[in-house]
């Protein structure tokens, strides 16, 4: 009798035990599970915090690129050839089009027309060098810049009178 009594006892105890266990577990279980995906979310936001941060790093260079760029077209647009003002216009769709390469992650295909534009860009300064005739055109005649008037005689002219 007492070892059915124990029996009963130790099958009582351990499924309180059990019990209490399951029940401790399942929470602490859960508890666990959502601190694991709240970090995990948080180093999702960390991610894409940090890959706004590049883009606006990235569109403001871009921006102060773009500000300068107009400034020395609209020079151009002054002092140069229509064929420069063309070659300020192709430098800068693939100026634009390199930007918005790069900010939709396609890399390789930033870097292809970054090549693009550096070539564009070589010879955009070489075309502005000769039309302003920087490197001195040797077959260019030479400019005076002394006004060729004569001086009239003292003594003539409405002043005289």
């Amino acid at each position: 009798m007492w070892t059915t009594i124990l029996q009963v006892v130790s099958w009582a105890g351990s499924s309180l035990v059990g019990a209490f266990a399951g029940s401790y577990l399942t929470g602490y279980l859960k508890t666990k599970g959502e601190n694991l995906a709240t970090h995990e979310d948080i180093d999702k936001l960390v991610d894409q915090v940090g890959a706004v941060t590049k883009k606006s790093a990235f569109l403001e260079k871009y921006h102060q690129a773009r500000v300068t760029f107009a400034r020395a077209k609209i020079l151009a647009m002054v002092a140069c050839s229509k064929e420069v003002r063309n070659q300020f216009d192709l430098v800068g769709e693939s100026l634009d089009v390199g930007a918005k390469r790069a900010l939709a992650g396609d890399m390789p295909a930033a870097w292809d027309k970054l090549r693009e534009l550096w070539k564009q860009v070589s010879q955009l300064v070489a075309m502005v060098r000769k039309d302003l005739d920087i490197d001195g055109n040797p077959d260019a005649t030479p400019q005076s810049n002394v006004s060729s008037a004569t001086p009239s005689p003292a003594g003539q002219g409405p002043q005289s009178k």
